[in-house]
C-alpha cells in the first residue's frame, strides 16, 4: 500500500508541512478512532485491513467526553472501565478479519485533540477515522470531529466514507463496495 505523497507537501487547510521522510510508506502504526458508530466501525475495518496488509501495529481508541467522566466519578462509577469493555464488545462484533488483533485504548479528553494525542503516543503513522457524511446546518451546528482530527492531525489522516465496506467479509481487499453496488448485485 502506498500513500501518494510528494517529496514536500502542505496540507489543504491549516496544518503544518511535512517532509517525505516524516511519513512511513507503508504505516507500521495504525490508529483508528471509534464513537461507536456504523461509520466508525466502517473505518475500524478498514484499518484493520490496512493492518494486516501492511503487517502494522494497530490500535483502536474511544475518546470519552471529560464532563462525563468526571460526572460519573462523583457518582461513583468508572466510565471508562464501562467504556473500555464497550469497546472491546465493539470489536469483537466488528468483522475485522483473521489475525487482526488491535490494541485498544479508552483515553478521556475533547475527541479531535484526544485522537491526535492517543496517535501521536503510539508514534502512528497513519489516523484512520470515519465520516459521518453531515454537511450544511448539521455540521455547523455540531462540527466535524472529522474535519478537526485533519486540521490538527501532524500525520496522515485516512477518511473512510460511512458507505464503505469489504467486498467480503475479512477480504483484504481495501477498495470495498458501496452501498449502491450491494443494492444493485
Amino acid at each position: 500500500v502506498l500513500f501518494p505523497v510528494g517529496a514536500t507537501s502542505a496540507p489543504a487547510r491549516g496544518g503544518t508541512a511535512f517532509a517525505l521522510a516524516d511519513v512511513m510508506i507503508p504505516p507500521r502504526r495504525i490508529v483508528a478512532a471509534t464513537d461507536f458508530s456504523e461509520p466508525s466501525r466502517a473505518a475500524v475495518i478498514f484499518a484493520a485491513s490496512l493492518a494486516r496488509q501492511c503487517h502494522a501495529t494497530f490500535y483502536v481508541m474511544h475518546a470519552l467526553d471529560p464532563l462525563l467522566d468526571a460526572a460519573a466519578r462523583h457518582a461513583g462509577l468508572d466510565l471508562v472501565a464501562d467504556t473500555h469493555e464497550a469497546l472491546q464488545q465493539f470489536m469483537a462484533t466488528t468483522s475485522l478479519g483473521a489475525g487482526a488483533v488491535p490494541l485498544d485504548e479508552v483515553a478521556t479528553g475533547a475527541p479531535a485533540d484526544t485522537i491526535v494525542d492517543v496517535a501521536e503516543r503510539h508514534l502512528a503513522d497513519v489516523i484512520v477515522i470515519g465520516s459521518h457524511g453531515m454537511s450544511g446546518p448539521q455540521r455547523l451546528a455540531f462540527g466535524s470531529t472529522t474535519e478537526a482530527v485533519l486540521r490538527r492531525a501532524g500525520t496522515s489522516v485516512l477518511v473512510v466514507p460511512p458507505q464503505w465496506a469489504p467486498a467480503h467479509p475479512g477480504d483484504p481487499d481495501l477498495a470495498g463496495r458501496s452501498e449502491e453496488h450491494t443494492l444493485n448485485s
